[in-house]
């Protein structure tokens, strides 16, 4: 058969006669050579609602560019009707696909866990069903566990609702594609770094629709081998905002985010032990590598509170935790800047070998060719905006880092996500402005749930052990610290920021709630005496009230030059370290009196304010 939307044989999905919640269980023997020959690509769909086309475009009814009208009828097409001799999916919400490979079998497809077609943009507004588009709850589950077993294709996606594809739509909202989930299982190991999944094009996507919104990707020891040139763009999605390439564009009005435009929020990308799409850490890769960038949401309206969460992996591309166009296509220089959400990326012993971090990203593009509400995406090129958050832990290494604020020594915890991706989580609620003289922040009051402290294990290479100059966790950061904002690509990034500059507005390191007695570790201890007690320093913290404190604070970072090949960055860093800090050394000796000394200091970072209660405050000034 020939679906309306998209050429393609042959189909094996779930009829109308499954029951609900019906899982399709496919296995996988032998190989399947012909790679590049779209006729013997195979749709495997648990849920499937759409209209049925003959092979033979020219035959009745019409050729599939003009049959996408009777989709937005929102009838299903039926059995016997011009030759058709199957029933469509009576559901496409809750429908599971099982893919199983066998020890060096392969197979060339496309993969959804549910996929409708049907919306009734046709009827009337009143008799029109709000969900009848709706693809929800789907899963696909991927097992290439086996030696040899690759699985080739274009596509795989948890959920895909109605597009009303063919309509000209005056700002009218789609359908649902929430909580679906692909999980793919690998075998990435030392000594096998061989191909898993193949794209010759296409991507790995949660969801897509017009809202996609609480969707998870799990990635579990894959290798990634994509040949398109466009996934280093679009590669791997939580969730996609989508309706049909429309955009609401409200430029110029006070509300920039249209009521209708598109919707991506709370979604989760989950990627561990996983090499996707470095060319130089692949096995039995053919033809051209390509990278493939990964996105928490996608929205041409609103994408907010998506994560990405990756640990010891490697990705050729960039990392955007959410990228958001609120219903603007286009920018001209003096507009006024969308105020982006937030969305987070959370990195833990994980390479970008040619990428750059992304909190929150936003994008620029032009419409498609004869109409006034469709984004032409092959021209959409992201804007660097320092928005959204980024956790660091392990060793990181990227580009850039565009992000508002940086935590080092935490991650969050993979099996939470996992078990809690239905739970849109609000990232901005620890972040808020004070409103004072200073414009200062608040620093944020860390939500504990969820969250791993590389400081928990004193014994860990990543805890962060007194005395030491370069930290357990750390992002070497390619193209510098305060980098620019500058396009550094010019097919894939707008020069709209062009002469702008990436400053973090905070950096966090999560250090302890205390210092162990014999001063090599600052250890985690929830339950014992507090470093810190509000804004006091608690000099009183050892088990004997006698220690002595001790806080090393540095002063503007440090640039130094590693000319020299057989210096690691650690040895650079101690030969020309420059002594740019502020020293405080806090003796609480039998004398009763606090000593403060202050060395090398190119502009005090800490003010230390002596009250009369005889507690030292700390706070940020200049002077």
């Amino acid at each position: 058969m020939k679906n309306p939307t998209r050429s393609g044989s042959p189909y094996l999905f779930l009829t109308e006669e499954t029951s609900k919640d019906a899982v399709l269980s496919v296995v996988v023997n032998g190989k399947n050579l012909s790679y590049n020959d779209a006729s013997y690509q195979f749709y495997i769909i648990g849920g499937f609602r759409s209209v049925y086309l003959n092979n033979n475009e020219g035959a009745t009814p019409p050729p599939s560019v003009n049959n996408k009208f009777y989709l937005n009828d929102g009838i299903v097409s039926l059995k016997g009707s011009n030759g058709q001799d199957f029933n469509y999916s009576t559901y496409c919400s809750g429908a599971t696909v099982d893919l199983t490979f066998t020890k060096n079998s392969s197979f060339y497809s496309v993969i959804y866990g549910s996929r409708n077609d049907i919306s009734d943009f046709n009827k009337p507004l009143e008799t029109r069903v709000e969900n009848v588009g709706d693809s929800n709850s789907n899963t696909v589950k991927i097992d290439l566990s086996e030696e040899g077993a690759l699985w080739r294709g274009t596509l795989i996606m948890g959920g895909r609702s109605a597009q009303a594809e063919g309509l000209s739509l005056n700002n009218q909202k789609g359908y649902s594609t929430n909580f679906n989930r692909v999980e793919v299982t690998g075998r990435n190991s030392d000594k096998d770094h061989s191909v898993n999944l193949q794209f010759k094009a296409g991507g790995l996507w949660g969801a897509e629709g017009w809202e996609a919104s609480n969707n998870l990707v799990l990635l579990d020891s894959v290798v990634i081998q994509s040949q398109s040139n466009k996934t280093r763009k679009l590669g791997i999605v939580g969730g996609r905002g989508f309706f049909d390439y429309r955009i609401y564009d409200t430029k110029g009005k006070d509300d920039l985010d249209s009521i209708n435009n598109t919707i991506a929020n709370g979604n989760v990308v989950l990627i561990k032990n996983t090499i996707i799409s470095d060319p130089n850490s692949l096995t039995g890769a053919s033809g051209s590598v390509e990278g493939m960038s990964v996105f928490g949401g996608y929205s041409y309206g609103e994408a907010a509170n998506n994560i990405v969460s990756a640990s010891n992996s490697k990705i050729n591309g960039n990392v955007i935790g959410g990228l958001e166009m609120q219903g603007v296509y286009s920018l001209q220089k003096g507009d006024k800047l969308r105020e982006l959400h937030a969305n987070l990326v959370s990195l833990h012993n994980v390479v970008l070998t040619d990428g750059a971090i992304y909190g929150t990203s936003t994008a620029v593009s032009v419409l498609k060719a004869g109409t006034s509400d469709r984004v032409n995406e092959e021209e959409i090129k992201a804007v660097n905006r320092r928005r959204g958050i980024a956790y660091i832990a392990g060793a990181v290494e990227a580009d850039s880092a565009y992000v508002r604020y940086l935590h080092f020594g935490q991650y969050y915890d993979e099996s939470y996500l996992e078990s809690n991706f239905k739970n849109e989580m609000d990232l901005s609620a620890d972040y808020q402005h004070e409103n004072n003289a200073f414009n200062s922040l608040i620093a944020p009051v860390i939500n504990k749930t969820g969250l791993v402290y590389t400081s928990q294990d004193s014994a860990s290479s990543e805890s962060m052990k007194l005395g030491q100059l370069v930290g357990g966790s750390y992002l070497l950061n390619r193209k510098g610290f305060h980098s620019s904002l500058a396009s550094s690509d010019n097919k894939s990034q707008s020069d709209f920021t062009n002469g702008m500059h990436n400053f973090w507005v905070a950096a966090y390191t999560v250090l302890s709630d205390k210092v162990n007695a014999d001063g090599r570790f600052i250890q985690y201890s929830r339950d014992e005496t507090k470093l810190f007690t509000d804004k006091a320093v608690n000099h009183y913290y050892g088990a004997n009230g006698e220690e002595q404190l001790s806080l090393l604070v540095h002063d503007n970072g440090l640039v130094f030059d590693r000319s020299a090949d057989s210096k690691t960055w650690t040895d650079a860093f101690r030969d020309e370290y420059r002594g740019l800090v502020l020293y405080l050394a806090v003796n609480d000796g039998t004398d009763g009196k606090d000593q403060i000394q202050a060395v090398n200091i190119s502009r005090p970072a800490i003010q230390i304010y002596r009250h009369e209660n005889q507690q030292d405050t700390f706070a940020y000034g200049n002077t």
